[in-house]
């Protein structure tokens, strides 16, 4: 029987599962989609990390450019949105195979990711208790959003900010996220896009032996 604690647990846990499927999934489709506008679908597990990438340098020009994650948010979907249609038109070139290995290899390294939380049984920020470095970013990516630029004691170091507009954009776009879980959720995503990408290294070996390593 669930008792409140794990009640608890599980609804801290479903903003960062949420924003993890959602970068893992929209960097996918992009990567894809790209790949095919490119030509290049001969290394089809590079595309999700691919895709990751352009979405976060475009989240960082917008927000730049626009002034604020909203647009950033915008933009980005408008952007998923036209890949998916060119991946759908070509859905017949995209190898079933390798989206469910992808999937489970996704899976497992989220699950792996996520043990820490499991064992303690709670949610929050990786390693505060070590280095706290991370309440600042959270810090500059509320004042991202709201300003549309960082600080400027952060830009005259020249900090990079990519990754605090893609956080912001992604907590425009599923408004119910905290900082703290669209962070969480980035950074699980990330361990699940380098496993993907990992099997591109590894494609020449046996099904069980890919996914394990």
């Amino acid at each position: 029987m669930i008792g409140p604690n794990e009640t608890a647990f599980l609804g801290e846990m479903l903003g960062p599962l949420l924003a993890a499927f959602a970068v893992v999934v929209a960097s996918a489709l992009v990567g894809g989609g790209l790949q095919i506008l490119l030509g290049h679908r001969s290394r089809p597990f590079l595309g999700p990390v691919l895709g990751f990438a352009l979405l976060v340098v475009l989240a960082s020009m917008v927000t730049s450019v626009a002034g604020g994650t909203v647009a950033a948010a915008t933009c980005a979907s408008l952007i998923v949105a036209m890949l998916v249609l060119v991946l759908w038109a070509r859905w017949r070139s995209v190898r079933s195979g390798s989206v469910r290995e992808a999937a489970l290899v996704a899976t497992l390294a989220f699950i792996g990711s996520s043990l820490p939380f499991i064992a303690s049984g709670r949610f929050g920020i990786p390693g505060v208790g070590i280095n706290n470095d991370l309440a600042a970013h959270l810090y500059w990516i509320l004042y991202l959003g709201d300003e549309g630029r960082l600080p400027s004691y952060v830009t005259d170091v020249g900090y990079p900010s990519a990754p605090h507009a893609f956080v912001g954009a992604l907590m425009q776009l599923i408004p119910f996220l905290g900082v703290e879980q669209a962070f969480v959720g980035m950074m699980l995503a990330v361990q699940s896009l380098m496993a993907i990408t990992a099997l591109s290294v590894l494609r020449d070996g046996a099904f069980v032996g890919r996914v394990v390593v």
